[in-house]
């Protein structure tokens, strides 16, 4: 009895043990499940497997689950439809993770406090799929795409998905996918938060947004055929690189905008309109195979270097601001016409042999010439405080000034290179101006126009030679460089005040040319050729030869008055029965070295004191 009792106490134990267990397990069961539930939502397992409908029977929240088919509000991992009925303004007061959101249907706003998340399917995305007439809906809920490369598309080329709420995303979006030729607008007052790439497939994408570099944080790909248009200014990221296919189009609508680098391909288009474009913001380098065109500007900035090779046609302001712009061997990258502004960095034109701009400005910087002719100029007037440079290479490179303006230099010592080859200098038309008195040296010196100096300019000629027929003016002074017994024809009026010095080959005045108000320094083995007609000149110095041939040389100015200039020549007077005219208020002296003079020489001292020293 005693031991029957104590085996069936203890099986009864034993079985209450087992049953404690069970119950233990089964609670241990169900609060890892419920950790578990908490701790990974179910979408990662069943995103897209249930579709709700909206049908919005019950106010217009998305919490209310009468306005879903089967009355049910969706949940983590459903799909969601608009349908074409049922259209309106849905409160999204919750927020939940979808897999796609679809409007079949026009004139839905998605507005309220909620997040929709779309992060677990990147096949669908948000898709409007009506084919209704200029149809719109909006999204002003805050989306998020998270990490998941995402899809926005619309079906039909009149209708408009308005994304006005913020758009959060570190993942590539596309817009238009699979031929969805619509428009999407981003817009509102929040700042989009997207990071990662915006590609645009197919279709329109609109920028909006009020927040300074609102639309796009990361980099914004244009489709062949596809257009990214600007409302507002400012809507691309200072970091964002742009990349435009064969005849995509950025399209800033008259907007200003700026952002990091710039890829076009051939044949595509950045439309300016009226606006500004400003590339290289954070040094990113660019390369333009395409057109810019409008009535707007465009700027270079940034430490990077811009490549341009295509034929742009806008008629705006071309700045350089920092880095390199450099441009191709051949097309016209920029219209004759514009005005280039050069603050920093370098215009490289290095690789072409001739450009043309319609003038230039700027306060530093270099232009980078080669061996190629720049022609600058037109009814402007405009300074520029850079420099040129050359290549190291041929015969050294041309600036040609050109149009009625005044063009003035005004980079001090070592705005033109400073080492062969030296610039040759064209001045065509208007005036070009050197304000700094620093010393320069070009290695030509034509044209028919004025060019006005404040510092001693050398022309080193070639073996060729150089004619000027226009006017030198300004408290500069010119000194005849070069080797050799090459020669430098000045046929004008030249007005300038400083010393002239011939310390190589032959300075000639022409039929028309005159040196009325400087002394002219005539080393040794060079010469001064006054033989071509009556010459003024503002003094003689030095040792060399003065060839008068049988006309009239006048020292001193071109009145009685006119200067004040001495000087004392030493060296050969060559030509036969030619005169000597002394005017101005200095006095001229013929050193007692001078036995080279005419023995009938006529003289006419009208000012000052000629005098000959016992020259014979």
């Amino acid at each position: 009895m005693f031991l029957g009792s104590k085996r069936e106490g203890a099986q009864l134990h034993r079985h209450r043990w087992q049953a404690g267990a069970l119950s233990g397990l089964l609670l241990i069961v169900l609060v890892l499940a419920a950790v578990g539930r908490s701790a990974a939502p179910t979408r990662a397992a069943t995103c897209g497997a249930t579709t709700r409908v909206w049908i919005g029977e019950t106010g217009g929240n998305w919490s209310t689950p009468g306005n879903w088919d089967a009355n049910t509000v969706p949940v983590d991992g459903d799909a969601v439809i608009f349908p074409l009925s049922s259209t309106g303004t849905v409160n999204v007061d919750t927020s939940v993770h979808l897999a796609s959101i679809r409007f079949d249907g026009d004139g839905y706003t998605l507005s309220g406090t909620g997040t929709l998340t779309l992060d677990c399917d990147n096949t669908n995305g948000i898709i409007y799929t009506t084919t209704a007439s200029s149809g719109t809906n909006t999204i002003g809920a805050t989306l998020d795409f998270g990490a998941v490369a995402q899809i926005i598309k619309v079906q039909d080329s009149t209708d408009t998905l308005n994304i006005s709420g913020p758009i959060t995303a570190s993942n590539t979006i596309t817009i238009g996918a699979g031929g969805y030729t619509g428009t999407v607008k981003f817009s509102g007052a929040t700042a989009n938060a997207i990071t990662g790439s915006t590609n645009v497939a197919y279709g329109t994408l609109l920028f909006d947004k009020t927040a300074t570099d609102g639309a796009v944080s990361g980099s914004l790909s244009i489709g062949s055929g596809t257009t990214v248009q600007l409302l507002r200014n400012a809507q691309i990221g200072n970091s964002s690189s742009v990349s435009i296919s064969s005849s995509g189009t950025l399209d800033l609508n008259g907007k200003i905008e700026g952002f990091n680098g710039l890829s076009t391909g051939s044949g595509s288009t950045v439309s300016l309109g009226i606006g500004a474009l400003t590339v290289g913001l954070s040094n990113g380098s660019s390369s333009l195979s395409g057109v810019i065109s409008g009535t707007g500007g465009f700027t270079k900035s940034g430490s990077g270097t811009l490549f341009a090779s295509g034929t742009n046609t806008y008629t705006g302001q071309t700045t350089v601001g920092a880095g390199t712009f450099q441009f191709a061997s051949s097309g016209t990258i920029i219209p004759t016409t514009n005005d280039v502004v050069v603050n920093g960095g370098t215009l490289d034109l290095s690789l072409r042999t001739s450009t043309t701009f319609g003038s230039l400005s700027g306060s530093g910087g270099t232009i980078a010439l080669g061996t190629g002719t720049l022609t600058v100029g037109d009814t402007k007037d405009t300074v520029f405080y850079g420099s040129f440079s050359q290549s190291g290479i041929g015969t050294g490179p041309t600036l040609v000034k050109a149009g009625s303006g005044i063009l003035t230099l005004a980079g001090g010592s070592g705005t033109f290179p400073t080492s062969s080859p030296y610039l040759a200098v064209t001045v065509n038309a208007g005036t070009l101006r050197m304000s700094d008195t620093a010393s320069e040296t070009i290695h030509a010196l034509t044209g028919s126009a004025t060019f006005n100096i404040a510092g001693i300019v050398t022309v080193n000629t070639t073996a060729a030679g150089s004619q000027f027929d226009g006017s030198i003016t300004g408290s500069g002074g010119l000194t005849k460089g070069g080797t050799g017994t090459n020669t430098f024809t000045l046929n004008g009026i030249n007005t300038y005040t400083g010393a002239t010095t011939i310390s190589n080959g032959t300075l000639a005045l022409g039929t028309s040319g005159h040196i009325y108000y400087s002394v002219v320094t005539v080393a040794a083995d060079t010469t001064l050729d006054a033989s071509g007609g009556n010459k003024i000149v503002g003094g003689l110095a030095g040792a060399g030869t003065v060839n008068v041939g049988s006309t009239t040389l006048t020292v001193g100015g071109p009145s009685a008055l006119s200067s004040s200039g001495s000087g004392t020549f030493t060296g050969t007077f060559t030509g036969t029965g030619w005169s000597l005219v002394k005017n101005g208020t200095g006095t001229q002296t013929i050193g007692s070295g001078v036995t080279t003079l005419p023995t009938t020489l006529a003289l006419t001292v009208n000012a000052g004191t000629l005098d000959f020293n016992n020259a014979s």
